[in-house]
């Protein structure tokens, strides 16, 4: 960060720190933050502080996403700005302790390896005890897992003319994740139809299709969608958890006045409330 924006920040009356030391963070709050929302936006809230949590922002227009932080916490926030090597720094360090990952996967691939593809799938064991499975299996299998830790709602896989992203959809908002080589795009949409039920063959038509898993104890219901593109098939897996729970309503992350007016409306005798919104946007949860 340069001296003269640290300058400004500070005539602004916000703090700056130029490292984050292992005793400034509390792993607690860094755990209710999807990764590819604190990469996207450089955002890792620290710890609590006068009844408020310390957010480190590397970039200023990070001040907007500080509401959606306070969501994820369920605290009010502080910022501070740092740089942004030291925010990435705490980014590494917390978050790539998942081992075999989706990008150590792709890293291990060869191209031999395209052949190993499975061509059966059985009733779900937990995912998180295929450790010696075939490399695409294992990539997607990483997938699932780390977009159920991010509390992901949906997962893209997009062909273009020479890349493949992977993209997470997180509170309504898509974020990239993985570029995977195009030379296992076929092999990796090709196993999301296996394990749907869906025909391999069949790549002209849509096809939409189910998949059954069980990800750390948890029961998981994943709506397939397949599309074709002038690039290849492209795939959207909606992620629901069956035993997701009811959340309390004062931890919907409304603020005092919305609470106040949703209170006088269910007060009402009669009268109609609607919920709307795009997809993952916290209809189901709100109601």
């Amino acid at each position: 960060m340069k001296d003269e924006l640290i300058s400004i920040i500070k005539a602004h009356g916000f703090s700056y720190i130029d490292e984050i030391n292992s005793e400034d963070i509390d792993p607690a709050f860094i755990e209710r933050i999807p990764l590819s929302f604190a990469k996207g936006n450089l955002v890792i809230p620290l710890r609590k502080e006068n009844g408020k949590v310390l957010v480190a922002l590397a970039d200023p227009k990070g001040i907007f996403a500080l509401n959606d932080v306070e969501k994820f916490l369920f605290n009010p926030v502080t910022p501070v700005f740092t740089r942004q090597e030291s925010i990435l720094n705490v980014i590494h360090r917390f978050y790539d302790r998942l081992s075999g990952s989706a990008q150590e996967v792709i890293d291990g691939i060869s191209s031999e390896s395209l052949d190993t593809l499975a061509t059966e799938w059985e009733e779900p064991k937990d995912l998180l005890e295929l450790v010696d499975e075939a490399p695409i299996i294992k990539l997607l299998n990483s997938l699932l897992f780390q977009a159920v830790k991010e509390r992901a709602s949906d997962i893209h896989i997009e062909p273009y003319e020479k890349v493949v992203e992977v993209r997470f959809r997180v509170d309504g908002v898509l974020f990239p994740v993985l570029s995977p080589p195009k030379a296992i795009q076929e092999a990796t949409i090709s196993r999301v139809k296996v394990m749907a039920g869906l025909d391999i063959a069949e790549k002209r038509l849509p096809q939409d299709g189910r998949i059954r898993l069980l990800i750390a104890g948890k029961d998981i219901d994943v709506r397939v969608s397949v599309i074709p593109t002038s690039f290849g098939e492209r795939v959207v897996l909606r992620l629901l958890d069956r035993k997701g729970g009811i959340i309390e309503f004062e931890r919907l992350g409304l603020n005092s006045q919305q609470v106040e007016i949703m209170d006088s409306l269910l007060s009402r005798n009669s009268g109609i409330i609607l919920v709307t919104g795009p997809t993952g946007s916290g209809k189901t949860t709100t109601l």
